[in-house]
């Protein structure tokens, strides 16, 4: 490989040390802010608001901290622009502009969407809305298929999905996710 395409790409190990530092600062601000919204049980809603962010702002500096570890293990084949698999394709050759990235980027763009519909739609509109892109991006359906047999497995996914998150978030532990402006 010529020194000029280099210039194009990163390597894993430099993608995967700023994904970990990136993950480990997130994850300990959500902490943060989990414990001064409180953690642990709760007599009156069964858990305190801040107890399921904070496990998952825990899971996340966890799981940072293993790719960061693995990351170190790993650096010399990680840091090799030249490392080839079996195939002969170079696998730790990193760029933004790659095509298979774009999915990745369309989703970031659905969930900045979701969040902000979650202020003014609520959890159950946004949801409804969200998860059918979300199915059709990462999923896409096979040509052979019938368009109509598509749309109503997607419509009885999504009713399902936000049933049973009804269920159990709302009645089972009784916590009240984001409602619409207008209610």
């Amino acid at each position: 490989m010529k020194n000029e395409d280099k210039t194009r790409y990163t390597s894993m190990k430099t993608c995967n040390l700023v994904v970990s530092a990136a993950s480990v600062v997130l994850g300990l601000l959500i902490v943060y802010f989990s414990i001064k919204l409180g953690i642990g049980p709760s007599k009156v809603t069964g858990m305190k608001a801040g107890t399921w962010p904070g496990m998952m702002g825990a899971g996340i500096v966890t799981f940072a901290v293993i790719l960061l570890f693995d990351t170190i293990k790993n650096a010399k084949k990680l840091g090799d622009l030249d490392f080839q698999n079996t195939h002969g394709e170079y696998v730790n050759r990193v760029t933004i502009h790659l095509p298979q990235n774009q999915p990745v980027y369309v989703v970031m763009l659905i969930i900045i969407a979701f969040s902000i519909g979650l202020r003014y739609l609520g959890f159950y509109i946004s949801g409804a809305i969200l998860l059918p892109i979300l199915m059709r991006i990462l999923a896409p359906c096979d040509r052979n298929e019938n368009k109509r047999d598509v749309m109503i497995k997607t419509l009885l996914i999504d009713a399902g999905t936000m049933i049973a998150i009804f269920v159990i978030f709302e009645l089972g532990l009784k916590a009240k996710l984001p409602e619409p402006f207008w209610i």
